[in-house]
């Protein structure tokens, strides 16, 4: 049975784990939103992964962000980030639902909100039940429901990002915006952790030729991992489009928040350049292949589309992709041909 939370008057810390891929902690912000209005006084920190400090450092709702580094031994790391955490009335609510997450929880020893279907839930104090059909913002919205939240102001929330107000160092970057004035700017994120998450290359190439013929500029983005499907895609480019397209891959996060929020569309496999986007509402085109936008990890941004094939068995093939197709034919992203994607993003054009 659940125990009760302390009196919410009393609390003065709210700590949140998050210490799955980044773009879950990009998601998160849209709860971080509700405690801000309702409980101005709660301090809010984050614990998540080094990209997640990057990408979130300086939000305005949060105090604090602690990186979890899960590369060293838990019996080092965790008293230093207990060490770190703030004097005072503390709860911590945890979305990320992995056994290492939960012993952090109970390590830090405060009263804990989590799901029912967390690892270890009988560790927390309280549990809701992670209600599947809700996109995954809204699922972590729940954990604000012992709090109060009410059902239909958890469907309201939205994921945000603050840009960065100065104009990044790079001045390729600013140099290409400056230059590409009045012309929809477009940027494609062609890559995933998980290979069969990823729309083809070749595709992507098709596609982004197709957009600079149409009067587009294309940002290509990514980490430093993308940068090989970059240059796949800026292979053999038609003459005279140099100048109409950039690739952005490896540049830092808060760059990547500054071009973000200056973009017309995004273009994207499932993966965390979604969300970002739906934080900067900017329109997204969301490419499902191995997984499925019912999953609860489709774009949010008005005016966003996602484009799948509804009519394979074998998907979903799990519930993170996999490396290679498990049937051997991979025709979830082979089939979805670029007339396909290029007629979800027309209207934008």
């Amino acid at each position: 049975m659940d125990k009760a939370l302390p009196p919410l008057d009393e609390i003065t810390h709210v700590v949140w784990i998050q210490t799955a891929f980044f773009g879950d902690s990009v998601l998160t912000t849209a709860a971080f939103s509700w405690i801000a209005a309702h409980f101005p006084h709660w301090k809010q920190t984050l614990i998540t992964t080094p990209f997640g400090q990057h990408l979130l450092q300086g939000h305005p709702h949060l105090h604090h962000v602690e990186v979890l580094n899960k590369k060293i031994p838990i019996w080092k790391e965790f008293p230093r980030i207990r060490r770190a955490m703030p004097l005072g009335k503390t709860l911590v609510l945890q979305p990320h639902r992995s056994a290492r997450s939960s012993a952090l929880a109970r390590y830090l020893g405060f009263p804990t909100v989590t799901y029912e279907e967390t690892q270890f839930s009988w560790l927390a104090t309280v549990r809701v039940p992670r209600v599947m059909v809700l996109h995954e913002a809204y699922r972590i919205g729940l954990l604000l429901e012992p709090l109060g939240a009410k059902r239909e102001d958890i469907l309201a929330l939205q994921p945000s990002l603050q840009a960065p107000s100065a104009i990044p160092d790079q001045s390729q970057l600013t140099d290409f915006f400056q230059a590409s004035a009045g012309r929809k700017k477009i940027g494609i994120a062609p890559g995933s952790v998980w290979a069969t998450k990823r729309w083809p290359v070749e595709s992507f190439r098709m596609l982004t030729r197709e957009l600079l013929q149409r009067g587009a500029d294309v940002i290509l983005i990514g980490g430093k991992e993308e940068a090989p499907l970059a240059q796949e895609i800026l292979r053999d480019l038609p003459q005279g489009s140099n100048s109409h397209i950039l690739d952005a891959t490896g540049g830092s996060l808060p760059d990547m928040r500054w071009l973000f929020s200056r973009l017309d569309l995004v273009i994207s496999n499932d993966s965390a350049p979604i969300h970002v986007a739906s934080a900067f509402q900017v329109p997204t085109i969301g490419i499902f292949g191995a997984t499925v936008s019912s999953m609860g990890f489709g774009p949010l941004a008005k005016g966003s589309r996602v484009v799948e094939l509804g009519d394979l068995p074998c998907r979903p093939c799990g519930t993170h992709g996999a490396h290679i197709c498990p049937l051997g034919h991979f025709r979830c992203m082979k089939i979805l041909g670029v007339p396909i994607v290029l007629k979800a993003v027309s209207p934008f054009l």
